[in-house]
């Protein structure tokens, strides 16, 4: 619990320190710590100017600006937290936190080079931060270097694999035990649960012993979400799983079938689907002599796409146009197995591709982006938006009125998709076929729901994003066995 405690008692906090402010309207420990309370009563204007006025009677202020930092970053304004981060590590060159929280932001705006170097920079200052630990080990992996990844999840898991988050509600809370691998291809679920209605015990599946007593909860939440990456994660959360009576989100079966090769194979039978073939198999064979007629042998054709598994967000993710590039470009993917998936052309008459992402909750579909660029690999943080207004109309439509821009062909289509993935929460990124058939290119429990970032030009997007939030949080929150 926060240093104030529940609502009632932050605001009754806030009450004596505004008393001992008309006396004393200088005391700087007093204008933070308004400030703070401001924050956790989601006071936002309030908060970012106490800051500022703290900072503007004494500039080197930490904690002005590490909160100052963290609230920018909670609005969806990375860049500017960037600045705040940075001028606190430079005026306070020791401080091992503003380095993880530039971290941080630096791995959300995808500058993991960058992370890498402030979160080794932290550890310079302090070798035992569990967080550093664990922020370097999460982008080691994303850069494809899981042995060096690997002692740095050791210090951050293995002496704490649980964490608890703050409550700043009244009365009890709804315990969620939060289930997650310490390899990544996680669900970033966290922002799912308000601190004022839920308590997180967030829970590391590969450090765990399973003999000892489970944090206190009644829902499970399981947020590992990607089967290529996490099968011995999800074999550890199916021993956890079995232990508790407790209802479980995304159930560890159906996440563990969501593979994307067995995808493919389940999807592509489906009315109005086309799952582009993918297959998984082993770099030596590819690169080897006869990596062409092994090619051949799979029923695959140039041009082709190649990822390396458990990957997301375009990282190792390659388009391979003939026979001559293969070996070359394969080189730089790492690991030893490949998945190898067919490229299917699905650019418009405008010769733009577009990637669709529709989430399901509880049985109910949600819009939530069109994704439109000239480049085949196309994310949302990435496509021509920010720099098109037509885009974002396009993208408003579809948000506004889903079945009218994907048909009936294709929203029967994403209601069999979701119904054959058997799970409470995910998402599916999609394309659209000529004749209006789906052409699915994802579908599991990994896919997150950002916050549009600040401006007017987004506001279009906000409502759509809180219909998904709000319903992630209705589902755990109607299912939950809370105590009467």
């Amino acid at each position: 619990m926060s240093e104030w405690g529940p609502r009632a008692a932050k605001e009754a906090a806030l009450r004596e320190i505004e008393e001992h402010l008309s006396v004393d309207p200088d005391l700087l420990s007093l204008r933070f710590d308004r400030a703070c309370i401001w924050d956790e009563l989601d006071r936002i204007d309030d908060a970012k100017n106490g800051y500022l006025d703290v900072l503007q009677r004494q500039a080197d202020h930490f904690g002005a600006m590490n909160n100052l930092g963290t609230l920018l970053y909670r609005l969806g304004m990375k860049l500017e937290a960037c600045a705040i981060y940075a001028e606190a590590i430079r005026r306070h060159p020791e401080n091992p936190i503003a380095y993880i929280n530039l971290a941080n932001a630096y791995v959300a705006l995808s500058q993991l080079h960058a992370a890498k170097q402030m979160y080794e920079f932290a550890i310079e200052r302090d070798r035992e931060n569990h967080t550093a630990h664990q922020g370097l080990g999460d982008v080691l992996s994303r850069l494809g270097d899981e042995d060096a990844a690997a002692p740095h999840r050791e210090k951050a898991f293995k002496h704490r694999p649980v964490t608890v988050s703050t409550y700043y509600g009244e009365g009890a809370p709804i315990d969620v035990l939060l289930l997650f691998s310490a390899i990544g291809g996680n669900l970033f679920a966290e922002d799912f649960f308000d601190p004022r209605v839920f308590r997180q015990h967030r829970l590391a599946v590969e450090f765990f012993n399973n003999e000892a007593p489970l944090p206190p909860h009644a829902i499970v939440f399981n947020s590992i979400g990607d089967a290529d990456r996490c099968a011995y994660a999800l074999s550890l959360a199916a021993a956890i799983v079995a232990r508790t009576e407790a209802p479980v989100i995304n159930p560890v079966l159906a996440v563990l079938a969501s593979t994307r090769v067995e995808n493919a194979r389940r999807f592509g039978v489906l009315d109005g689907v086309i799952a582009p073939r993918t297959v998984l198999t082993a770099r030596a064979r590819l690169e080897g002599e006869d990596g062409i007629a092994h090619l051949q042998e799979l029923g695959m054709r140039f041009p082709l796409l190649a990822r390396a598994p458990g990957y997301h967000t375009g990282r190792h993710f390659l388009f391979i146009e003939n026979p001559e590039a293969l070996a070359r470009q394969l080189s730089g993917l790492p690991g030893d197995d490949i998945l190898l998936i067919e490229f299917v052309d699905t650019r418009g008459d405008d010769e733009k591709f577009r990637k669709y992402r529709v989430m399901f909750v509880d049985g109910s579909l949600y819009p939530l982006h069109a994704a439109i660029s000239r480049h085949w690999k196309v994310h949302y943080f990435s496509a021509e938006m920010t720099s098109s207004a037509p885009h974002r109309a396009e993208d408003a439509t579809f948000l506004n009125d889903m079945s009218a821009v994907v048909g009936p062909l294709g929203m029967r289509a994403l209601e069999g998709i979701a119904e054959e993935a058997g799970l409470d929460y995910g998402g599916i990124d999609f394309g659209l076929a000529p004749d209006g058939r789906i052409v699915v290119f994802e579908a599991n429990a990994t896919m997150v729901v950002p916050q549009p970032p600040p401006g007017s030009e987004w506001d279009y997007r906000r409502d759509a994003v809180a219909q998904i939030n709000n319903a992630v949080r209705e589902m755990v929150r109607s299912r939950a066995r809370v105590p009467t």
